[in-house]
């Protein structure tokens, strides 16, 4: 007598879960190589930055004014090809944070370097 198939339940949370484990595998050993290297970066900027850039600053350039130099856009373009996605995400994110209505127009703010 051989075991019954497991549920359909059960087979699709054992498939998620050995994607998620591939995934994030794959994540660790992307993040592993230098910032160049890095095939995050990469699609960082074309899946997320440039459409963007294309799509949503245009309609928003109306009533939002970036307050620091270089632009949030461009800082984190910068942030993750300087330090890698991870740490130039967490640089970005508390950059988009410290975006408040009272910092002067023009402030500037670049990447910390390394």
């Amino acid at each position: 007598m051989s075991a019954a198939p497991p549920a359909p339940k059960r087979r699709r949370t054992r498939i998620r879960l050995i994607a998620a484990v591939v995934l994030a595998a794959a994540a660790i050993f992307d993040w592993s190589r230098a910032p160049g290297e890095q095939l995050s970066v990469a699609v960082y900027e074309r899946a997320v930055v440039s459409p963007y850039r294309w799509l949503v600053r245009p309609f928003m350039s109306a009533f939002v004014r970036c307050r620091y130099q270089p632009t949030c856009s461009q800082y984190s373009l910068d942030a993750v090809r300087a330090h890698g996605f991870p740490k130039g995400f967490w640089l970005t994110a508390k950059r988009l944070f410290r975006c408040m209505p009272w910092v002067p127009l023009g402030t500037h703010d670049p990447v910390p370097a390394r």
